[in-house]
């Protein structure tokens, strides 16, 4: 690798690429916001479409069909719209490049379904299983604290109670597997956040031989993309404080602030962009 240029990368402050970000998304404010409405409707309708209770299954009459109803609906939505997330990123890709993408952009991931529906499955995984695990590893590690208290007269949570020796052992399992969970996690997140991105640039090579050779590249840059994400915690917060209304501002200026990075990182100057129409 070239460590000069990962040096420079690593150096660049995060304020510049934000500034690079605002600046692309203030020239396009209104299509970006736009896209972003026509990316909800789109996932909210075949949301709509797919949900239990439009094809008759009731949740008080009968509960068991109804949860397999809902399940089967859940995993139908996710494979259906799993490939928009390569048009999504795409269509902010672009626009960072001066690009007029179009709103049909957003289905662009459906040309190769396989492949982009296999990769974004891969890193979700990757991503959101860990995490999950690391966050059932941390409530059965509070609960075993808890429980250590084993006083017959104690009511806190009398079902977990027990010995302090299987607490201390179990206790410090669960750390040790939040710490390898998160290592993991750790490693990961540049690749989780600009893969959709190379799966938009490279339409051509599969999803595992991109996703070896990208965790190769993006790996320096785990530390950077950590940072560049909580220096978006105040817009972040701004989003719960508006329930949800600033994210129509904040999800444009995020994803473009990611991709002035990825271009960094994949050295967009001295890169031939592969055509993918």
């Amino acid at each position: 690798m070239d460590t000069e240029n990962i040096s420079r990368i690593n150096a660049l402050p995060c304020a510049e690429l934000k500034q690079r970000a605002w600046n692309t998304l203030v020239g396009n404010a209104k299509k970006s916001i736009l896209f972003l409405l026509f990316y909800c409707l789109v996932i909210g309708v075949i949301s709509i479409l797919l949900d239990a209770e439009m094809w008759g299954f009731d949740e008080t009459s009968a509960p068991l069909k109804y949860i397999l109803a809902s399940t089967i609906s859940a995993i139908l939505c996710y494979f259906i719209i799993a490939p928009s997330a390569v048009g999504y990123y795409k269509f902010y890709l672009e626009r960072s490049r001066n690009f007029p993408e179009k709103y049909s952009t957003l289905f662009f991931g459906y040309k190769k379904y396989i492949r982009n529906t296999a990769a974004i499955l891969l890193t979700d995984i990757i991503f959101y299983g860990l995490s999950a695990i690391a966050c059932i590893e941390i409530f059965i590690v509070c609960m075993i604290l808890i429980g250590i208290d084993t006083n017959a007269s104690s009511t806190v949570i009398p079902v977990i109670d027990i010995t302090i020796g299987k607490a201390i052992y179990w206790t410090v399992l669960g750390i040790v597997s939040i710490a390898l969970f998160s290592f993991i996690l750790y490693k990961t997140f540049a690749l989780i956040e600009f893969f959709p991105f190379a799966l938009a640039d490279n339409n051509k090579t599969g999803a595992f031989s991109l996703l070896k050779s990208f965790w190769k590249k993006t790996s320096p840059y785990n530390l950077k993309m950590i940072k560049l994400w909580f220096s978006f915690f105040g817009w972040w917060v701004l989003v719960v404080i508006t329930l949800g209304i600033a994210l129509l501002w904040v999800a444009p200026y995020w994803c473009y602030a990611k991709a002035e990075l990825y271009k960094e990182i994949i050295n967009e100057n001295q890169l031939d962009v592969i055509e993918n129409a």
